[in-house]
């Protein structure tokens, strides 16, 4: 059993050890330039801006052409794709929502998703043409 005189000897002492809690300073994030000149571009986009698109293409374009290159092994569908990225996120820009994703983050899940669709894709043209030729369809002559 622990006495008192013993309780209030481990609070003195654990109390000791315990160093003082630091005062609690609100802290402001501050969005580095290039995010919000991305933001800023996407909201332009938006309103029909074509230059913040331009852009937003000179920022990213890369980025967007890498992924889809590594996902595709192909120069020329990844140049598609780069295409298709940039013209569905002008359709789109006003759906774009900061809080869940920077720009970038939101350009390159739309560039995993149309290269996803390119795979497919080029993985139902491989298993028809390995089937061949349906019935009631002509054959090559």
């Amino acid at each position: 059993m622990t006495s008192r005189a013993g309780t209030r000897t481990a609070t003195a002492l654990h109390s000791a050890i315990r160093p003082a809690q630091p005062a609690v300073t609100p802290m402001t994030l501050r969005v580095p330039p290039a995010l919000e000149d991305d933001r800023a571009a996407v909201d332009r986009m938006a309103r029909g801006d074509a230059s913040a698109l331009a852009n937003l293409y000179d920022r990213h374009a890369r980025a967007v052409y890498s992924l889809a290159l590594r996902m595709l092994a192909d120069a020329a569908e990844a140049e598609d794709v780069v295409q298709d990225v940039f013209t569905q996120a002008w359709r789109q820009a006003g759906l774009y929502d900061p809080a869940r994703a920077p720009v970038i983050g939101w350009l390159l899940v739309i560039t995993r998703a149309r290269t996803l669709d390119r795979l497919r894709a080029r993985r139902s043209r491989i298993a028809l043409a390995a089937v061949g030729p349906g019935p009631g369809t002509p054959a090559d002559s």
